[in-house]
């Protein structure tokens, strides 16, 4: 499991999960998923209408078509599934969850995201929280 620093923004925490699960920078999908699953993390909302609202959000950011992001991004996930690169979600949930017999969607691959981070981040601030209270006390 990669250590998502409590300095670390959003934009590197999701760098270095993407990484740990084996998503190759080099490829183009990697940069259209990074923004989506900012879009959600940013804009603090449900994964949802990734078809009818992130990809033409992307399409235009990047002066490409919708149809060129949903397939950079499925692409990427298939290069991950065939390295085993999504067994790592097993590391974040300290069970086997996931056993590489299929890949997950794109839609799937941003929720799980955006949760990781969300948990994360949740758990910094509670532990925050407790510091400063035996700290004061």
């Amino acid at each position: 499991m990669i250590d998502l620093s409590n300095e670390a923004t959003n934009y590197d925490k999701v760098t270095k999960l993407m990484l740990s699960f084996k998503f190759q920078p080099q490829m183009q999908g990697f940069d259209y998923l990074r923004s989506a699953i900012l879009y959600h993390l940013n804009h603090d909302r449900k994964v949802g209408g990734v078809t009818t609202e992130v990809y033409p959000i992307l399409a235009t950011q990047y002066n490409t078509k919708e149809a060129s992001i949903e397939r950079s991004i499925r692409k990427i996930i298939e290069k991950s599934f065939e390295s085993g690169g999504l067994l790592s979600i097993n590391y974040y949930f300290d069970d086997i969850v996931y056993t590489n017999k299929f890949k997950f969607s794109n839609n799937e691959i941003i929720a799980i995201f955006v949760e990781i981070i969300k948990l994360d981040n949740l758990k910094r601030q509670v532990c925050r929280q407790m510091l400063d209270e035996v700290i004061n006390n």
